[in-house]
Order: structure tokens, then sequence, then C-alpha cells
């Protein structure tokens, strides 16, 4: 993560603690609303980048920094279920039990 986008992740997780956790709970329901949320994130912040150093992009870099939070949440709910979930796989084949039968 660049130190730009370091700060603003900071910056709104300290402003809004809790509302950011519960938007990226909202999106993870199901992986189509997770991919569909990941590609539209992704796709504003290309476009902010794009129009860079425009002043107009002002206007648009507090949504973009919402987002780019949200984001990130996402895919760190996503990668704490993915260890979870092989934790529990781990388990299972120890002690000779097959989740995949």
């Amino acid at each position: 993560m660049r130190q730009q986008d370091k700060s603003a992740f900071l910056r709104v997780d300290a402003t809004v603690p809790g509302v950011v956790d519960d938007a990226g709970e909202e999106i993870i329901v199901n992986d189509e609303l997770k991919k569909r949320f990941l590609s539209l994130a992704n796709e504003v912040n290309r476009l902010f980048k794009a129009i860079l150093p425009d002043p107009s992009a002002n206007e648009f870099a507090a949504i973009r920094s919402c987002l780019i939070v949200i984001a990130e949440k996402v895919r760190n709910f996503t990668a704490e279920v993915s260890i979870e979930d092989q934790h529990v796989y781990d388990s299972y084949q120890g002690e000779g039990i097959s989740i995949y039968s």
C-alpha cells in the first residue's frame, strides 16, 4: 500500500471506527458481491489516478479514500477467513477426518 493510501486508510478508519468494519462485513456476504465491490473500488481508484494532478480530482478524494479503506477491510476479512478455514481443515486432517467426503 502506498504511503498516501496508508495515510488515508488510517484517517478514515480512525474517524469512523466500526462503520468501516460493518460495511466490509456487509460486502463479504457472498463472493459475487465481494468481487463486484472490489472491481468497482479498483475502477474508481484507477480513474482517480488517471485524472491526477488535475485539481478537480480533490472533489473525489474523500469518496475514493473511503472505498480504498473498505476494500482493504474486505481483503483482510477474506484473508482471515481463509486462514481460519485452513486451520480447521488442518485440525480435521490431523484426526483422520476428511471434510471433502
